[in-house]
């Protein structure tokens, strides 16, 4: 704390070849109203001017730290800046994004008169061609109160109802911390949902802000764009979905059904990327009927019923074989529809 009590917030920016939109990220984080606070960039491997334009914004705000470490990916970065962060919070950044004047002012406030460990923000969506609000057309079911326990955050979590976004929330920094060390996965897409939902779990109170204080610039070449249909959505799918359930059934054994329902939309993307055969896999075989025993096993522990409306809907479609011709369809469909544009 400094000599206000004033908490020291961790920000940790990972960046990989941003050197056109780096400046706006470290400028709205520069200029936020809480100023108790230390930026902590780690160049993962960059190979345009990303690394001169961090010396640079260091040179001119003390409290900038500057890494730089071989290309490792956002998860290793986000580990490596959690291991030196000196602050009580720790908040994650996208380089491409920006924030409002005082995101970091109302998620500390937040936090501190909730007496929350972990605070959620709201977002808006800019395009980046044109720098304009984009109409988001997910719609969140944010709850109205200011501050909800763990386990009905998690409700809304595990499902996907709340955004699992690395800059959608605030938190102390010993959640990654008490009782052992949570690091991010090695994955390169929904490394975010492999860890929220323990962090979650270890937090007694979780805050809300019902403000858009973030930022999300939407481009059409990004990372996350180009890997849905990989075979890292393919492995980050099934992954998640093995070790939540374990996790879960492990702490909150009351929400079982809702964790099984979640994890068998993942079962299903990762089924669906396999029949699509958008990447080459040599086991492909294998986990399509690893898959479809994982669902049949589900059904017989949980009944039809017991399924959500879509994952019942799914389940017969996989188990009648039905995948290969809806996704013919859908092509044909899509093709019509460019045709008609």
């Amino acid at each position: 704390m400094n000599k206000n009590n004033e908490p020291l917030i961790s920000v940790i920016v990972p960046v990989y070849n941003g050197a056109d939109r780096l400046s706006v990220c470290l400028k709205s984080i520069s200029r936020q109203t809480y100023k108790n606070f230390e930026m902590i960039i780690i160049d993962d491997g960059s190979t345009d001017d990303t690394l001169a334009i961090c010396k640079c914004w260091a040179s001119l705000d003390k409290r900038l730290h500057v890494y730089h470490q071989k290309n490792m990916g956002p998860s290793a970065a986000r580990n490596f800046g959690i291991a030196e962060s000196q602050g009580e919070y720790i908040y994650f950044v996208d380089s491409d994004d920006w924030l409002n004047p005082n995101l970091l002012q109302e998620m500390i406030k937040c936090s501190l008169d909730t007496d929350s460990q972990i605070v959620f923000t709201r977002y808006n969506l800019i395009s980046a061609n044109t720098g304009e609000e984009i109409s988001n057309k997910r719609k969140i079911p944010y709850p109205y109160e200011d501050v909800t326990s763990n386990v009905e955050a998690l409700k809304l979590i595990i499902p996907d109802r709340l955004p699992s976004f690395t800059w959608s929330f605030l938190s102390r920094k010993s959640l990654f911390f008490i009782p052992e060390r949570i690091n991010f996965p090695d994955y390169k897409i929904m490394e975010d949902q492999a860890i929220l939902y323990q962090l979650v779990s270890r937090a007694s109170r979780v805050g809300f802000i019902h403000k858009k204080l973030y930022n999300y610039v939407v481009r059409e070449d990004s990372l996350v764009g180009s890997l849905l249909e990989s075979f890292e959505m393919f492995r980050s799918c099934v992954s998640i979905a093995d070790e939540r359930q374990k996790y879960m059934d492990c702490h909150h054994p009351e929400l079982h059904d809702l964790t099984v329902n979640a994890n068998i939309a993942f079962y299903v993307i990762a089924y669906k990327l396999l029949i699509k055969k958008t990447f080459s896999f040599a086991d492909s075989e294998k986990w399509k009927k690893i898959i479809k025993k994982k669902l049949k096993y589900y059904k017989k522990e949980l009944g039809f019923s017991g399924f959500s409306k879509k994952n019942q809907i799914d389940y017969l479609i996989i188990m009648c074989n039905l995948t290969p011709a809806l996704i013919e369809i859908a092509k044909f469909i899509h093709r019509k529809k460019k045709i008609v544009r």
